[in-house]
Parts: structure tokens; sequence; C-alpha cells
């Protein structure tokens, strides 16, 4: 765009006396306006973040620094692992979908902070999460495989039992870890045995995500769970 106009939106966002609306106008138009990597844009939307709490403006000013933001650039990365902890679940997943695009593979904070969003209670949240996840971290890393666990095993105490719910976990899990992967194994196949339906459901849809290709013993442990269930 050209760089008066771009200079003119940018006084809006630095302008503390812009009314949100006009705000939020700006916010979203200077992501056509502006070139990836411009670094006036970019550092007036970090500082717009750092001091707006209307969720509205906030998300429109994300929504234009992921597209505006160079990868790599560490203080767009902390602006944005901010914002993955706000108590708005679609600011959260918009931040996280940014961390994906623009975080250094194997920055500490931003999987920390996608990592924490595999257990909101939001299910696209957590979907999100688990891509980010996927893009910026080590695959089976400890950590997050146990908060993935831990999540399923709160469905198999049926505090949130939902259909379709081990399919998601299983989703999850195969950004994110080795198929056979030992532990994840290890800690499913016992719920096929569980008397609650919905628990060896999960269980199954577990395991058709991350069970090796030909793996016999999970072909049939899923074999004999599905005939306890007739």
């Amino acid at each position: 765009g050209d760089e008066s106009t771009i200079c003119w939106v940018i006084d809006i966002l630095q302008d503390r006396t812009s009314h949100l609306e006009v705000c939020h106008a700006a916010a979203l138009g200077i992501a056509h306006l502006a070139p990836r990597g411009h670094g006036v844009s970019v550092k007036a939307l970090c500082e717009l973040l750092g001091r707006i709490d209307e969720a509205g403006v906030r998300f429109a000013a994300l929504t234009s620094l992921g597209k505006c933001a160079e990868p790599g650039d560490l203080q767009v990365v902390e602006t944005v692992v901010q914002c993955a902890k706000a108590c708005e679940a679609p600011t959260m997943k918009m931040a996280v979908q940014i961390l994906g695009q623009l975080s250094p593979f194997g920055h500490q904070e931003a999987i920390a902070v996608t990592a924490y969003c595999l257990s909101h209670k939001n299910r696209e949240l957590r979907k999100s999460a688990a891509q980010t996840l996927g893009q910026i971290s080590q695959r089976n890393d400890e950590k997050i495989v146990s908060g993935i666990l831990k999540y399923f095993e709160t469905y198999v105490e049926g505090v949130r039992a939902k259909q379709g719910e081990g399919v998601e976990i299983g989703e999850m899990l195969q950004h994110l870890v080795d198929k056979g992967h030992d532990r994840v194994m290890t800690m499913v196949f016992p719920y096929l045995e569980s008397f609650k339906e919905w628990v060896k459901q999960a269980a199954i849809e577990v395991l058709g995500f991350v069970a090796a290709s030909n793996d016999e013993r999970a072909i049939l442990a899923c074999i004999e769970a599905t005939k306890l269930s007739i």
C-alpha cells in the first residue's frame, strides 16, 4: 500500500484517544496495506496488543500481526504468547495458530502456553493447539504427551464424556507422537476392557490413530473389546 496511507493508519493505532471502532478498523486494515515484515506496522500492532483489553480490537490486531510479521521475530512471538493466555477462546485460538506460523522451532514459552491450551474446554482451540505443537515442538515430547494422557484420563473418568472425543484425542496424538508410541499404547490398552462403553469406544478410536500398521496386539485387543460389547 501507499506509505502515507500506512502511516496514517499507524497514527490511528498509536493514538490512545482513538475510538474503539476506529481502532478496530485500523487494526484490520493495516494487514491489507503493509507488506510482510513492515517493521513500524508490526511494532504498532504489538504495542496495541500490550495496552488494549477490548476483545474485538485485540482479535483484529492479532490477526493482522500474523499477516504482517516475519517468521522468527522474537518480539512478536512474545506478544503472541501473552495473547494466548487470554480468557477468550477465539483470541487464544488465533494466537496459537500464529505461533505455529511465526515461532522458531523449540521456542519454550510458545510450546508451554500452547501445551496448556490442550486441556481447554473449547474443542477448536484444543485442535489448533495440537496442530501448532506438531509444528514447533519435538515429536514424542514427554511433557506434552503427559498433558494429553491426563486429558484422556479425565475423559475416562466421565467428567467430560462426549461422543467422538476419542477421535479428537487420537488426532491430537498423531500430530505429536510416532506410531506405536510405547507409553501411549501402554496407557490405552487397559481401557479396552472397561465396563463403560464410551470409555472402550474412546480407547479403540485412539488406537486407530496411534497404533502402528499391522500391530497384531492392537488389532486383536480391539476385536476382543468389540466382542465384549455385543
